[in-house]
């Protein structure tokens, strides 16, 4: 069992009507990881966030993504960028479209992130949502993994290979993870294996029952040859009728 603390918050000027996400973050030249949490704004559907360099820090003032407009929740993952630097990956979908956007965002000592202009993921029917898109960066292969809800309920995913800031992603085409179907958005983890393996989860409320549902594939990802995915499982006694969210515990 684990001991959680007490509630704590609220986060100061966070409102939001869908869910929050979490990231670590990293700025230079400090100790340790920070956290950022982000939000979609209540009334204007901007994507807004905040973080805090210790877990006894104080909040940063709030901010946002420039030109981030979302009608669902966005999703947050932390990475190292090709010119070595800490850095954040912003995915989110558009507000009044159904296409994934996504933005990079790099650190400074001062606290402060700045972000590259959105782009989309490739605009193909398969290439779109209705529900909020997740993103994760595996421990041992570099790229961004991004999975979604797409046509006909499938959980579909697509990998991005990080470029410099002004270039953006290079993106693959989008897959599905064969006998998914979702009513929600998907959630991404991973547990370490051991040195440099591990194994990525997809995890996604069950398309006709609440039941919790995952696929594993492991990392290194076989992106040459595509991804293999165990036949979907159902998480013991897990049941929801709202989207999952996951995280793994330990080293990472």
């Amino acid at each position: 069992a684990s001991l959680w603390s007490g509630p704590e918050g609220p986060l100061p000027r966070a409102f939001t009507n869908a869910a929050a996400a979490l990231a670590l973050v990293s700025f230079p030249g400090s100790a340790g990881h920070g956290l950022l949490a982000a939000w979609k704004g209540q009334l204007s559907g901007r994507v807004f966030y905040e973080t805090r360099q210790s877990v006894a820090g104080r909040w940063s003032a709030r901010a946002s993504i420039p030109l981030a407009r979302t009608n669902r929740a966005p999703s947050v993952a932390s990475y190292t960028d090709p010119n070595g630097r800490p850095a954040e990956g912003a995915v989110w979908k558009g507000r009044g479209n159904r296409r994934i956007w996504y933005s990079q965002g790099e650190t400074a000592r001062n606290g402060t992130i700045s972000w590259t202009v959105p782009q989309s993921l490739p605009r193909s029917v398969r290439d779109r949502t209705r529900s909020a898109p997740a993103v994760f960066f595996p421990f041992d292969t570099y790229v961004a993994v991004v999975a979604w809800k797409g046509p006909l309920h499938h959980v579909r995913y697509a990998i991005g290979t990080p470029g410099q800031p002004a270039g953006g992603f290079q993106w693959s085409g989008s897959h599905r993870i064969p006998g998914s179907r979702t009513r929600t958005a998907p959630a991404i983890a991973e547990v370490a294996g051991g040195t440099a393996h591990g194994t990525l989860y997809v995890l996604w409320r069950g398309q006709r029952t609440h039941r919790i549902r995952f696929a594993t594939t492991p990392d290194p990802l076989t992106m040459a040859s595509g991804l293999t995915w165990t036949a979907p499982a159902a998480v013991p006694d897990a049941v929801t009728g709202a989207a999952p969210a996951a995280s793994s515990l330990g080293a990472h």
